[in-house]
């Protein structure tokens, strides 16, 4: 029998599923579902090309499903991780608002959300597992009772074996990552300590950027 899109969506019952995002051609759907009283979030790859399934697809979901199962036990990261096919996954859904939304918003937080927050990413340190992807205010939460969440873990990454050095500064990328919005978002400001390490990881940043920048100028010209 041909597969379809329909028999692709392994674990996501479409009458009861709202898109919350779809993904390019190389990243992954998500979807919010509610059934008897219990929301999930279905994550995958089922309506990407059969290359992109098959490669990109059951990598990255293979990658983020074993770290989700590593910080099952932290309070603030998804949990109740089904992986449904080889391309596709659940978990249970997190409810709260993103920073994203509380900037446009222009809402003020409390500092006891950061210092909440800091705790949180300690404890993900302690796994030895990095987020790399914190700059973005739609991967942080703040729930109902006002705690700090961490969601979209594909950009993450497990690194006990790299050298400790290194460890530190990926690391470092996660705590900037918060402190860029405890500057918007914080009724109190950086200390000069947390403020050191956000502009010497923004020093490193822009180093790359316009390396990244000189790169594509650098290709525009071959083009010419």
């Amino acid at each position: 029998m041909k597969e379809t899109k329909q028999n692709r969506a392994k674990g996501l019952d479409c009458e009861f599923s709202k898109l919350l995002h779809k993904g390019k051609w190389a990243n992954a759907d998500i979807y919010r579902t509610e059934k008897d009283e219990r929301q999930s979030i279905w994550k995958g790859f089922s309506f990407r090309s059969f290359w992109v399934r098959w490669t990109i697809g059951l990598i990255l979901t293979h990658r983020e499903v074993k770290i989700l199962k590593k910080l099952r036990h932290i309070s603030g990261v998804p949990n109740k991780i089904k992986q449904r096919c080889i391309y596709c996954f659940e978990y249970a859904y997190l409810e709260g608002t993103t920073i994203g939304t509380i900037s446009n918003q222009q809402i003020k937080l409390p500092k006891s959300y950061f210092l909440e927050a800091e705790k949180l990413l300690e404890k993900m340190h302690a796994q030895h597992i990095v987020h790399l992807d914190l700059r973005r205010g739609e991967n942080w939460l703040v729930q109902p009772n006002n705690k700090p969440a961490i969601i979209d873990f594909q950009s993450a990454a497990q690194i006990k074996i790299l050298p400790k050095a290194l460890q530190q500064k990926l690391y470092d990328i996660d705590y900037s990552g918060l402190y860029k919005f405890w500057i918007r978002l914080c009724e109190e400001p950086l200390t000069p300590e947390r403020q050191e390490l956000l502009d010497r990881v923004n020093k490193m940043r822009k180093f790359w950027l316009m390396r990244g920048y000189a790169f594509k100028k650098m290709r525009k010209k071959k083009k010419k």
